[in-house]
């Protein structure tokens, strides 16, 4: 049955009669005035009294088999008043409304609904309420109920989807409608089991004749972003459809390994179960289980914090070959930022030396079992040359080639026309600088040196009950944490005319100097790893000649005036930092060597 409700698009009528001019079992009501969404699905639910009704919008796409499939499941239950499916768009019960037009592009509306019927996990949710997109109502409950109550039935304005009137017209009448949706969706666990299950399925479509890689590291990649996951997850989102990506994780408080497979845009994870009492051997079936059954072509290794680093070993007894990246310094000691209890830097312990007096352990035999598992390693990739340098103090003897790729930092689009002028904005301290291994003493004190001078300070990644000293000081401000994807806002609204990045370690890569300078604003650094050498290489900002925190503030004051500042501003217009996608396509040609066998057309990178 189809309704024209008097629409004011002259399309509609020529299109609606043609269709029941050619399909007999179709009737066509044309209705003299526009009685609005509720009044007119009345009109149709009144008539073919002996029939169960399905409403369906006219934007809605059907595939082969949804009537049947629809019905059925109405009446599996024999209370079962009402039936809807799920759908990309389909308000609280929306599933990959994200991923339809990857869906309908790759995968094909038809194959996509085979996929689903073959597939479904046959679970039937109880729902707190319907949905009127495509909704089965059975003739004996609209029998019993009646129609819709039209009380609701209030004319919609332009730009709305409903009339606003409504919502306080439930709420009213019935108050426990909205604590009963509430409660549906913090206790259903059916869509997020039935969206893993099609997401398992799907990636399984997407990706065959894929290369396959595993990235092993200590947390999920998706979850709060450090350095190293930062890293994980842009090799997982760039991979394009040459590769496709699964993470292998610990998660401790459940004693597992968790798989999350990821391909455009759809992830799902699988748990594998850990025997606490069967130890490294009980860690390592897993591990190899895991790689056999999701056929992996090629291991990287991030961090084996949590885990092992003979997981190496695991994947070379099955001749997968085996990429390690250094994120920090875990394979040197357990303190793997090389600092000290008291947050001072350490440096590089001596073998003999201890990291637990009480248990007589040495670093030497901390790194006798993950010396063995890295001379196994076929490639061995640092984010800076730095980084690499204090890693092959170590290993520099055993291992594979070494390469430095830098992580990838897409650009953030901030207007600047105040830094072009000559800012006049605050000195803002950027990131996690509450933690001590990002110098929070020595950022404290130069903040407030710098507000002493008449300079107004910013701590943006950071909350202000983590800095009990400067609370309430004047020209000292907190702007509170940031999602990767806020920060571009966040430093519109700041407009800093100098980030300040005084970490008291030697940072392997430092992602928020990349931010600063994504956004056009010069740095001021730790002369100290990473940090030290791109400042050094790229001169957008200068390096700190002391860590004394008053000659620092300074020195802070002194270059924001100089010639030195106008430089760096004018620098950073012209530096084209690595994206995501080209740091993507540097580790595609290092995997896709390796899986060919041959380093040839690769020229090793080594630290000058």
């Amino acid at each position: 049955m189809l309704i024209d409700d008097c629409s004011t698009d002259a399309r509609i009528f020529p299109y609606l009669r043609s269709v029941a001019n050619t399909h007999p079992n179709v009737t066509l009501i044309v209705q003299k005035e526009n009685l609005g969404f509720v009044r007119t699905a009345n009109v149709g639910l009144s008539l073919n009294a002996d029939h169960d009704v399905v409403l369906l919008n006219s934007d809605v796409e059907v595939t082969e088999g949804w009537l049947r499939r629809l019905t059925l499941t109405a009446y599996e239950k024999p209370d079962c008043a009402s039936a809807i499916p799920l759908s990309n768009e389909a308000s609280i019960y929306s599933l990959f409304w994200e991923h339809i037009g990857m869906i309908k592009q790759k995968i094909g509306p038809k194959n996509f609904a085979r996929i689903i019927a073959k597939h479904s996990l046959k679970l039937r949710p109880e729902i707190p309420t319907s949905v009127g997109f495509c909704m089965f109502l059975k003739r004996d409950v609209l029998k019993t109920i009646g129609v819709f109550d039209t009380s609701y039935a209030g004319h919609v304005q332009k730009g709305q989807t409903t009339d606003p009137r409504n919502e306080a017209m439930l709420s009213a009448r019935f108050p426990e409608y909205q604590p009963l949706i509430e409660a549906y969706l913090q206790q259903d666990r059916s869509r997020l089991a039935i969206r893993n299950q099609y997401c398992r399925v799907l990636i399984k479509a997407l990706t065959v004749g894929r290369k396959r890689v595993a990235h092993l590291l200590h947390l999920n990649p998706f979850s709060n972003i450090g350095g190293t996951q930062r890293n994980v997850q842009d090799l997982m989102t760039q991979s394009g459809d040459d590769y496709c990506s699964l993470a292998i994780f610990p998660e401790l408080d459940q004693e597992r390994l968790t798989v999350l497979e990821y391909a455009d845009g759809l992830q799902c994870c699988s748990h594998f179960p850990l025997a606490p009492e069967s130890g490294e051997r009980g860690l390592r079936e897993v591990f190899g289980e895991i790689l056999k059954k999701y056929s992996v072509d090629l291991l990287h290794v991030h961090h084996c914090m949590h885990t092992s680093f003979g997981l190496i070993e695991v994947a070379k007894k099955l001749h997968i070959p085996v990429v390690f990246s250094v994120h920090d310094y875990y394979a040197l000691s357990p303190n793997f930022n090389l600092l000290q209890r008291d947050g001072t830097y350490h440096g590089i312990p001596k073998d003999e030396e201890y990291y637990d007096e009480f248990l007589s352990l040495s670093y030497g035999v901390w790194r006798r079992p993950i010396r063995q598992a890295l001379s196994q390693t076929d490639g061995i990739v640092a984010p800076s040359r730095s980084a690499l340098a204090l890693f092959d103090q170590v290993y520099g003897d055993i291992g594979g080639p070494r390469f430095v790729i830098e992580h990838g930092t897409d650009p953030l689009w901030i207007r600047k026309p105040e830094y072009q002028k000559g800012s006049t904005g605050p000195i803002c301290f950027l990131g996690s600088t509450q933690r001590n291994v990002k110098g929070k003493q020595l950022a404290e004190q130069v903040a407030l040196e710098l507000a002493r001078r008449g300079q107004e300070v910013v701590f943006l990644g950071t909350e202000e009950h983590h800095w009990p000293v400067l609370q309430g000081q004047p020209g000292i401000h907190f702007r509170g944490l940031y999602r990767p994807d806020q920060l571009s806002e966040k430093l519109q609204q700041i407009h800093p005319r100098l980030v300040c990045l005084l970490s008291n370690w030697p940072e392997t890569f430092g992602y928020t100097l990349s931010e600063a300078w994504a956004a056009g604003i010069p740095a001021y650094v730790t002369d100290v790893g990473a940090l030290g050498e791109r400042m050094r290489r790229e001169q957008c900002g200068r390096l700190a000649p002391t860590e004394d925190p008053v000659h620092m503030a300074e020195d802070i004051c002194a270059f924001l005036v100089s010639e030195d500042y106008q430089k760096a501003l004018h620098r950073i217009q012209l530096l084209r930092l690595p994206t995501c996608r080209t740091m993507w396509q540097s580790y595609q040609r290092l995997y896709d060597s390796l899986l060919e066998k041959t380093f040839s057309h690769l020229a090793p990178t080594v630290p000058q």
